[in-house]
């Protein structure tokens, strides 16, 4: 997890009365703590994702992740099946894959690598929360808490924006030139883990047509 925060109350998810009005009928009040720097960056994606409150920027994420970056079905489900075969989760996989894309960029291998230090993290305070949400997304929110080794709902969602705050504990050196490459591209980082993932679409569907040519 991106940051050392305070200690985490285990009884902070509130999920409670639905909504009434017919247009949010299916959320449902939800609040979990989210460190000021994570806040920072929720409000940080409002313009990029269009989104009108940090609550709509958490919501979006989730809906990303949930769907695997709106790809097309039998795209995703090719990933997940290459994701399984490597014993990885989510988080994982995506780091994976852009630790591959850093390395295939034409200057990664002069890209500035900082030494080695250990820089202890500072503890953030908690902050309350408060989002209407839908409940499939808490739904998958609690499918990742085994994998995650997460105890709580809240807990995953923590860790969801802190991986993507952080490019998924990345090297900063790393990060810094995947950084500048989506800026070139004028992409922001949702259009950017969608277009890796595509990518690897495409070279599984790649490598399988070949395999198939030689038989």
């Amino acid at each position: 997890m991106v940051g050392t925060f305070a200690r985490k109350d285990l009884n902070e998810e509130l999920a409670v009365a639905r909504t009434s009005t017919s247009s949010n009928k299916n959320l449902i009040n939800f609040t979990l703590k989210l460190a000021p720097s994570q806040l920072r960056y929720l409000k940080s994606l409002e313009p990029a994702l269009r989104a009108s409150s940090q609550q709509s920027v958490l919501r979006e994420i989730l809906e990303q992740f949930q769907s695997w970056f709106r790809l097309p079905v039998y795209q995703r489900e090719a990933l997940q099946k290459d994701m399984g075969s490597r014993k990885a989760h989510i988080l994982q996989y995506i780091q994976e894959l852009l630790a591959r894309h850093f390395e295939e960029l034409p200057d990664a291998t002069s890209a500035k690598r900082p030494p080695a230090r250990s820089i202890p993290a500072e503890a953030e305070a908690l902050e309350p929360f408060a989002i209407r949400i839908a409940p499939v997304l808490l739904a998958y929110a609690d499918e990742l808490q085994p994998q995650l080794k997460m105890s709580t709902t809240a807990d995953v969602i923590r860790e969801v924006v802190g991986q993507l705050q952080g490019w998924f504990q990345l090297p900063r050196y790393q990060a810094d030139r995947l950084q500048q490459e989506m800026a070139a591209r004028r992409l922001h980082i949702i259009e950017y883990v969608q277009e890796v993932l595509a990518r690897r679409y495409e070279a599984l569907r790649d490598d399988s047509n070949q395999r198939g040519r030689r038989r």
